[in-house]
């Protein structure tokens, strides 16, 4: 195959297909805007050369309500901690992009866990506001199935509820185009090693036993990602997290309810 075809068979070519589909309707989002272009109104500030603006960075207003369980050896170095500072205020209620450059072992991954564990404390904030837990959900919409009918001639039909706005900004997703650095992120962070210093500390769980049997795997100490890419990692992880009839899912979600 010459050089020409490997790129015309590239698996990221209907993706850009549609970027260029998305441009050209005037349907782009404000970070792929961002992203594509080069915004001359932004301010942009180099830290190295204004402390006076770093400090601003780290007012007390600005610290995080969630930090990452580990040792206080391996906590944010004040550059990292700044992008976290960063990155919550930008992208906190707005569509945004924010970069975050370095070489490998500059601790990258180890900034992504800060700003995990901050997303993870805001959703918590927002859960508690709920007087009732169905006050979470805004709407259901009705699904007949159409492959199984009752004896009365009708579809059986489910209802699909749509989590409140205000829940469906935490989400993350961790992508490359090599596999093989998503792979290593997502399944470090539920890993024991991840929490070193607490692994004995009975608080630091997140949903346990849930991740446990959805990763089977017994070295997890909590629901915080999952290894998808392939269809088979996507499909295991549909059928053990959602449909999955394991004593560890059912206990763990009649406790959420």
């Amino acid at each position: 195959m010459t050089d020409a075809e490997e790129i015309l068979n590239s698996f990221y070519l209907r993706d850009l297909e549609k970027v260029i589909e998305a441009v050209s309707e005037g349907k782009v989002g404000k970070a792929l805007e961002e992203y594509l272009s080069y915004n001359k109104s932004r301010n942009r500030v180099d830290v190295g050369k204004n402390p006076v603006q770093l400090k601003n960075f780290h007012e007390i207003r600005r610290l995080e309500s969630g930090r990452w369980p580990m040792e206080k050896s391996l906590s944010l170095n004040l550059m990292q901690q700044t992008s976290v500072h960063l990155i919550h205020e930008r992208l906190a209620d707005q569509e945004d992009i924010f970069s975050v450059n370095g070489p490998p072992g500059t601790g990258k991954t180890t900034l992504l866990r800060d700003v995990i564990a901050e997303i993870i404390t805001e959703r918590a904030d927002k859960l508690v506001s709920y007087l009732e837990p169905a006050h979470a959900f805004r709407k259901y919409t009705p699904i007949d199935d159409e492959q199984r009918k009752k004896e009365d001639g009708t579809y059986y039909r489910y209802h699909f509820y749509e989590l409140d706005e205000a829940l469906g900004r935490d989400g993350i997703v961790i992508a490359s185009s090599n596999n093989g650095a998503v792979q290593n992120v997502t399944g470090e962070l539920p890993g024991m090693g991840a929490i070193k210093g607490y692994v004995d500390d009975e608080n630091a769980r997140y949903f346990q036993e849930i991740a446990q049997f959805v990763m089977d795997d017994p070295e997890i100490w909590g629901m915080i990602s999952a290894i998808m890419g392939n269809r088979s990692n996507r499909a295991r992880f549909v059928e053990r997290f959602w449909f999955g009839d394991g004593e560890p899912v059912i206990q763990g979600f009649k406790q959420l309810g």
